[in-house]
């Protein structure tokens, strides 16, 4: 633990850095859900999540308000049921990478 990151997850100041264009936390060794928080990061252009214990069971609908994010890694994390299309309103959205999140059901939808 190091004061912004602990094992429960991410604390809700984040909403405060406005200007904030790449979140890069992987391998920190994280649990909890996607932190619903970072709706409010429209500057973000880069999630970098990979390699942690997040999960859940529905992608985040407060994560549409990303609207420039154009990357999001969500690879080797504890992801289960089925990524929701809603994630293609993520218009400028390029790299969307959910490997080995094995618990996962489905694929993309066809119209994303």
């Amino acid at each position: 633990e190091n004061g912004l990151i602990s094992r429960n997850g991410l604390p809700s100041e984040l909403r405060a850095l406005t200007d904030l264009a790449l979140l890069d936390l992987n391998t920190n060794f994280i649990e909890g859900t996607l932190p619903t928080a970072l709706a409010s990061l429209t500057s973000l252009l880069t999630i970098n999540f990979a390699d942690n214990f997040f999960f859940f069971d529905a992608f985040p609908n407060e994560w549409e308000s990303l609207i420039n994010l154009r990357t999001l890694e969500l690879n080797l994390n504890s992801f289960s049921g089925t990524l929701s299309t809603r994630i293609g309103n993520l218009v400028n959205l390029r790299l969307l990478d959910y490997a080995d999140n094995n618990r996962f059901e489905g694929g993309l939808g066809g119209d994303l």
